[in-house]
């Protein structure tokens, strides 16, 4: 969390030429509005939609408001019923300072965070278990999203990741 807070990325915020939803809850405890506030204002284009409640982690809180905005982002329409397709983004984390959290969340809320956090990490520990030391692996469905960014990659083959259903094409990422 501390190196993502030192990362200045706002040189190349008016550069973003792709469409750009920025969501962010009014009473994050994690991170503070104002920098999602002025990421909006920098990409030309962007849409911010503030949403109610503390929580940092998507999935707690209401879920069902961020999803509909991503719904809606993607798709022009909110229709809200359920599919068999997702586009999911896989984040690796740590959750720093726990004791400290924990204390504040209380024994059921930080036991619900920590059974969210670990459900969504476990492809992406797949994933990652596949990677040579130093290597950086993504899914096709993350080399597809990151299109226009400039990075290159190189064919990694099609894996079978343990307790994943189908074969997945995993690349590196080389620049």
């Amino acid at each position: 969390m501390r190196m993502n807070s030192e990362i200045d990325i706002s040189h190349i915020l008016p550069a973003i030429r792709v469409p750009t939803l920025i969501l962010h809850r009014a009473e994050d405890t994690a991170v503070a509005v104002e920098g999602s506030r002025y990421m909006a204002e920098c990409i030309p284009g962007a849409k911010y939609v503030e949403l109610t409640g503390r929580d940092h982690v998507p999935m707690l809180g209401d879920a069902d408001a961020i999803l509909d905005e991503i719904e809606e982002s993607l798709t022009g329409t909110r229709l809200g019923a359920e599919t068999d397709r997702a586009l999911l983004t896989v984040l690796f984390t740590d959750i720093v300072g726990s004791t400290e959290r924990a204390a504040e969340l209380g024994d059921r809320r930080w036991r619900d965070l920590l059974d969210s956090h670990r459900m969504v990490m476990r492809l992406g520990a797949r994933v990652a278990a596949s990677a040579r030391p130093g290597e950086v692996l993504v899914s096709s469905t993350v080399k597809a999203l990151v299109a226009e960014s400039g990075l290159q990659f190189q064919d990694r083959g099609t894996r079978t990741l343990k307790g994943i259903p189908d074969e997945w094409r995993l690349f590196a990422v080389v620049s």
